[in-house]
């Protein structure tokens, strides 16, 4: 069953069963089976005439239409009404004394007043008919021939008493709805009447609801037009606008339920639905645009449109939104694509996102999620334990990928972004091997403004701030038993991941070569760079040139000098020129982060060939933020001086 969210108070929460009481149903039974309710309201038995009924039809709706109304309700305060048992009025209709008599049966002694109310058109304005003050059978004849007249009976004063009023009308039809709250047998089941029955006698005009355990639940659900959308299979199930929890078939005009088929053919199912501009449904063979019409107006029972707009096809991943464009996965699980408005085409059209480099999902999808602070970035979780990052903004044609992983070994299996005034807050689950055993663990990616080398610096992977008593050892790391760690304090590296430390059975590291106070502690983290083949610098074009680059200035800023290595390939790196900021000499072992790395361009020992490209690496507890290159290239196939290519 599907669940619900409610909020009690700020930090009070509850996890629900969304259930409707008013629908959907699936189609109704065309078999000779009957279903028999044991009465018309309360807690009843519904029997079926031969094998009907599931164990999973336990929470299910079951709708049982008979000829006739009923409407009881057993009075026992002021204000007590046979409208107020779920809709239990009594709507005439028809010509004449024939057509127009009802039924009011009152049981039981009582000392009040009951008074036959009616309302016109609409049961929602109630004018008194009739008072009765003892037990009685009346059969009262409705005045208006083709008129639609609701009653009830409502309980004007009761000083004693508990009578049971029962109201009865022939000439109509009327649908009883219960819920099923006990498996008893294929043919017995207990229920709870939600609507009250027409009648306690068989009928062959039942429905089934159309979500069960038996039958089966939506998997893709949104907010569009002020309606709750759920998907499944080929269907689209809309709720009453407005009423998220409301399918009820009664509701007329455009505020009514929707319930559709958006079957275009070459389909697996409704994987994701996305409320855009309009609402789209992502399939296994389609994406579908559903529409009113040209003008776009709210989607309602009478104007509805689906149009398969392009067919690349959807994975079983819930797709997310960004801005007006939807990201989903298509179903070989390896690339991504945005559904994005063609102005051109008037719909939606698809655009790879993965087109440039494919290879970057190809281990394959899990789930994705959406970070709008500082920037827009998509992070994608990949069955091998990568996260890719898409770094999307279509106003600046930016379309980046990077790839993040964790420490050798370890995995992340899911993310999650929440809201957060500074940055949106990522939260990852990450599988971790400590001291042998499997351990899953919930961590967070420290914000932009705490990797930047201050006297907190977090640039370790699940990191433990730490705050203690004077000390060269430190404790209160149980969590990474057995793993190497790396530590800042004070504002310098005082680990690095030269030569780490490893966190001991009790939970600490020894032997620091300073008394700490407040530290971060946790997992060498190496962030790698390499640049695209380098394909500019000479005349004509160097992409398949023979050539080498000489020289090298980088711009950094907010970096641990010492933990920044640069190379032709990740085997053969070495460390950045070590400078003052202020006057530009070199430095023995500067081991504090500079704001700003900007000096001239250094030699550099590339070597000759077709393909050789830069290379960065930084690893923890080091900072750095990369902001550019300027390489020389020289090329022995022409005899020109050094160029210069710039990387960004």
């Amino acid at each position: 069953m599907q669940k619900r969210i409610e909020r009690r108070s700020q930090r009070s929460w509850s996890i629900v069963d969304y259930a409707p009481s008013d629908g959907p149903f699936d189609f109704p039974n065309s078999t000779p089976i009957t279903v028999t309710p044991s009465g018309v309201s309360g807690n009843i038995t519904l029997t079926a005439s031969k094998a009907l009924f599931a164990a999973g039809h336990v929470k299910a709706l079951w709708r049982v239409t008979h000829n006739g109304q009923t409407a009881a309700k057993t009075m026992g305060a002021v204000g007590d009404n046979t409208d107020n048992l779920n809709e239990g009025n009594i709507r005439v209709v028809g010509v004449g004394s024939g057509d127009r008599t009802i039924n009011v049966k009152i049981v039981g002694a009582f000392t009040g007043s009951l008074t036959l109310q009616k309302s016109i058109a609409e049961p929602t304005s109630w004018s008194d008919v009739k008072d009765y003050t003892a037990p009685t059978s009346d059969n009262y004849v409705s005045v208006g021939d083709n008129s639609i007249i609701y009653y009830r009976v409502y309980a004007t004063a009761l000083t004693a008493g508990t009578p049971v009023v029962t109201i009865t009308y022939d000439n109509s039809i009327q649908d009883g709805i219960a819920r099923i709250t006990g498996f008893t047998s294929a043919t017995v089941v207990d229920a709870e009447v939600i609507r009250t029955f027409g009648r306690a006698t068989a009928s062959n005009n039942w429905a089934e609801g159309a979500w069960s355990d038996d039958a089966g639940f939506p998997g893709s659900v949104t907010f569009h037009d002020g309606r709750l959308v759920w998907g499944w299979l080929d269907t689209l199930y809309m709720s009453v606008s407005d009423a998220y929890d409301s399918f009820n078939e009664l509701t007329v005009g455009d505020a009514a339920p929707i319930i559709r088929s958006v079957a275009t053919g070459g389909f697996e199912g409704i994987y994701s639905l996305l409320s855009l501009q309009r609402l789209v449904a992502l399939t296994g063979g389609q994406e579908v645009s559903i529409r009113s019409s040209s003008f776009d107006e709210p989607l309602t029972p009478t104007k509805f449109t689906a149009r398969a707009s392009s067919n690349r096809g959807s994975a079983n991943i819930q797709a997310v939104q960004i801005d007006g464009h939807g990201i989903f996965v298509q179903r070989n699980l390896k690339r991504l694509f945005a559904v994005i408005n063609d102005a051109a085409a008037g719909d939606y059209s698809s655009v790879d996102l993965t087109r440039l480099c494919p290879e970057i999902a190809a281990a394959g999808v899990v789930e994705m999620a959406v970070q709008r602070l500082p920037d827009t970035r998509l992070w994608v979780v990949l069955e091998n334990g990568l996260c890719a990052v898409l770094i999307y903004e279509p106003a600046d044609d930016t379309i980046a990928w990077v790839n993040v992983q964790t420490t050798a070994g370890d995995l992340i299996k899911s993310v999650a972004v929440l809201p957060g005034e500074e940055e949106d807050e990522v939260h990852f689950v990450v599988r971790r091997v400590i001291n042998g055993v499997v351990r899953q663990y919930h961590e967070k990616m420290a914000l932009l403004s705490e990797v930047r080398g201050a006297a907190v610096s977090k640039n370790m992977d699940c990191h433990k701030v730490i705050s203690q008593a004077s000390s060269t050892t430190i404790g209160g790391l149980s969590h990474l038993i057995g793993r190497e760690v790396v530590v800042w304090a004070a504002g310098v590296p005082l680990v690095t991941a030269d030569a780490p430390k490893t966190v001991t059975g009790a939970g600490t590291i020894t032997g620091l070569s300073e008394f700490v106070t407040d530290a971060v502690v946790g997992l060498i983290y190496t962030g790698q760079f390499q640049s695209a083949k380098l394909a500019y610098g000479l005349p004509g074009t160097a992409l398949t040139q023979r050539k080498r680059v000489v020289e090298l200035s980088m711009l950094m800023a907010d970096v641990g000098l010492r933990g920044v290595k640069v190379g032709r390939n990740f085997t053969r790196l070495r460390g950045v020129p070590i400078k003052d900021p202020a006057n530009g000499q070199p430095l023995g072992d500067f081991t504090h982060v500079v704001a700003d790395y900007d000096f001239d361009e250094t030699a550099f020992r590339g070597e000759w060939g077709t393909d050789k490209r830069l290379c960065f690496e930084i690893k923890a507890p080091f900072p750095a933020t990369f902001m550019g290159a300027v390489m020389g290239l020289a090329s022995n196939d022409h005899s020109l001086a050094p160029q210069k290519e710039e990387d960004e």
